[in-house]
């Protein structure tokens, strides 16, 4: 019903993040549980920050990620959108 994986590239202390819910499992909170446990393990590896590549007419995960945790925001690249996350301690707490 559901994947997410976060890769790390040439930054060992950033990851990019994908999340993709099959049509019938959306809109039930199910991205952000799963955007939740990424974070968190993500911070448990050394990662401070999250990235993610998001098509500019996918209003519900460009809502979710504005508003994921203090600190995220979304801006054009191209003709993509692109979202960051910062995993800080109490940024982690407010996800929970």
């Amino acid at each position: 019903m559901a994947i997410a994986h976060y890769v790390r590239a040439d930054d060992p202390h950033a990851a990019e993040v994908a999340i993709t819910v099959i049509d019938e499992y959306q809109r039930i909170g199910l991205g952000r549980t799963l955007l939740a446990r990424l974070s968190t393990a993500a911070f448990a590896h050394g990662i401070d920050r999250l990235r993610a590549i998001i098509m500019p007419d996918n209003d519900p995960v460009l809502a979710l990620f504005r508003n994921y945790a203090p600190g995220s925001r979304v801006w054009r690249e191209g003709d993509h959108l692109a979202a960051g996350i910062p995993l800080a301690p109490m940024v982690m707490a407010a996800a929970a």
